[in-house]
């Protein structure tokens, strides 16, 4: 048996020596017909000696390097000799010759060895880089978690896993109720589409545009919102038939809202950064359509459906603000600037709205929305399910099952910075410094390798100075409904002489005064407001309105 395996053995070695030289045989051709007359032979017997010498070894790793050593040589040589036939070489081109092919050679001979030792220390210093990760991990954790947990409690009451938790309470799970459902299927009718994400609708065509042609509210709503007067220009006619085309489904829409509690939408906290959120465009479109009802009732005196259709808009956004997630306060607070806008143009607006608008409510829901997206963005850096996308060289690292430890500083990083900006926000009126600034400084205080560090400062500083911008246009309504308040209940023509001068609560240097125009008109507007807030947000700053002295 062994002698017949042994046959077998040596018939394959000389069939595989046979088709090498064969090849090898083929791939001489390469060179120009008088260096094959001479060398040829003299190369495939060579070629032949050395095969057999690796085969009699039964070494793979042998051949592959003869035939790395085969391919290389053969270029080079046929190269050098198809230039030499065309013009003859000098003593130096034949000693760049020798010196290409004694290059080639040795490279040839020395690569599995270079490759050896160079993987065997690429893979040392991958294992050399892990196990600092993990020690540098671990003590940087024993050295930060207690402390971001104090910090922490002090400023929320909670540590942040108790902080989760009573949130877990005070929003558990839960799905869209009737009143969503309802008002979903007269948007959908409307040409209003998505309120929550993956949403199915049978087969109807998903109009992701909208009834006006963009995914925002209708540029009239904006243009008419920002304008410092109580003038309304007349819709386009194109607003005015889509109006007067779906009149009926608004109508349903408004009653719907009147008759119900407010429409709420999913919610489930616990699947963390996966968790449902309301959709931008769907709200604002569904509010600009408000909106521009709300001005074409005014326009045409028609001041208590203006007022009703208010109310409705403002139902709608509130089950927005009671949502506890960070991104439904910033559509909330986009949605009310279509809202101040419309109200500042109302006539008669009643008492209780200056109430209902108050600073402080936003303030705080804002606020308490920042420390529970900073809790979350915290545990799902540590929720080893998720995969982290930083686009940084160390992502393939911490989503092993080695990154665990930096996944888990990663988070508590995350909980130290956000404490940072969150308590430089509440303890910091940013009337001299922008939050822009402060985010800077505080960056350059850092470690840069965090993935939380530059997250925290940036975003929570610009959504706060997105907030002092909505809460100066939230004043100046205020101040507006005050005004007109006075004018509408006055009998005498020096009212605004009675006017008081308001403060500001948005930043305690600011000031909200009044004058009388020369054409007789009264000038609202806020001194002393903060020179950054007036270069970031231009279209808002300076707020001045315009009011005619008579209703």
């Amino acid at each position: 048996m062994l002698e017949v395996a042994g046959d077998r053995v040596m018939a394959f070695i000389e069939k595989l020596l046979a088709s090498s030289e064969h090849f090898y045989r083929w791939l001489v051709k390469i060179h120009p017909k008088e260096f094959r007359a001479e060398y040829e032979t003299e190369m495939v017997q060579n070629f032949r000696d050395l095969c057999r010498e690796r085969l009699d070894h039964l070494s793979a790793t042998r051949m592959v390097g003869l035939w790395g050593h085969a391919f290389l040589d053969l270029a080079a040589s046929a190269a050098i000799e198809h230039i030499r036939r065309r013009k003859s070489m000098n003593t130096l081109d034949q000693d760049l010759r020798w010196d290409l092919r004694y290059g080639v050679q040795m490279f040839c001979k020395h690569f599995l060895w270079l490759l050896k030792y160079t993987s065997l220390a690429l893979i040392g210093g991958a294992v050399a880089i892990v196990l600092a990760a993990w020690i540098w991990s671990g003590v940087r954790i024993w050295q930060k978690e207690k402390p971001v947990q104090q910090a922490w409690a002090e400023m929320t009451g909670k540590t942040p896993e108790g902080y989760f938790e009573s949130v877990l309470q005070q929003f558990p799970k839960s799905g869209m109720n009737e009143t969503a459902r309802q008002l979903e299927d007269l948007t959908t009718r409307l040409g209003i589409f998505n309120p929550m994400p993956n949403r199915s609708y049978d087969g109807q065509r998903k109009n992701f545009v909208g009834p006006f042609d963009t995914l925002d509210a209708p540029v009239h709503v904006v243009s008419q919102s920002r304008k410092p007067t109580d003038d309304i220009d007349e819709a386009p006619a194109k607003l005015q038939d889509y109006l007067k085309n779906r009149r009926a489904d608004l109508d349903a829409l408004y009653s719907l809202l009147q008759r119900s509690g407010m429409p709420r939408w999913e919610t489930d906290i616990a699947l963390l950064s996966r968790a449902p959120i309301p959709a931008l465009f769907y709200h604002r479109q569904l509010q600009g359509l408000i909106a521009l009802d709300i001005l074409e009732r005014t326009r045409k005196g028609e001041t208590a459906a203006a007022q009703a259709a208010f109310e409705v808009s403002w139902k709608i956004n509130q089950s927005l603000r009671e949502r506890p997630e960070l991104l439904s306060q910033m559509i909330a607070l986009s949605v009310l600037e279509l809202q101040m806008g419309a109200l500042r143009k109302m006539k008669h607006v009643p008492d209780m709205w200056q109430k209902r608008i108050a600073l402080a409510a936003w303030q705080e829901s804002f606020w308490r929305a920042m420390e529970l997206d900073a809790v979350v963005l915290s545990r799902d850096m540590t929720d080893t399910v998720t995969p982290v996308r930083s686009a940084r060289w160390f992502d393939l690292l911490i989503n092993s099952p080695l990154g665990r430890p930096l996944r888990r500083l990663a988070g508590t990083e995350m909980l130290e910075v956000s404490h940072e900006a969150l308590f430089l926000i509440r303890n910091n009126s940013f009337c001299a410094l922008s939050p822009q600034l402060a985010a800077d400084r505080l960056e350059a205080s850092r470690s840069s390798w965090s993935m939380g560090t530059q997250f925290a400062y940036t975003s929570y500083l610009r959504a706060w100075s997105r907030m002092m911008e909505a809460m100066t246009r939230l004043e100046l309504t205020a101040k507006i409904l005050q005004a007109k308040e006075a004018r509408n209940s006055s009998t005498t023509p020096g009212w605004p002489n009675q006017l008081a001068e308001m403060k500001s609560l948005v930043c305690p240097e600011a000031q909200w005064v009044h004058e009388i125009t020369s054409d007789g008109r009264i000038k609202l507007q806020c001194l002393n407001l903060p020179e950054w807030l007036r270069k970031e947000f231009p279209q808002s700053v300076p707020l001045t309105y315009s009011l005619k002295a008579k209703s």
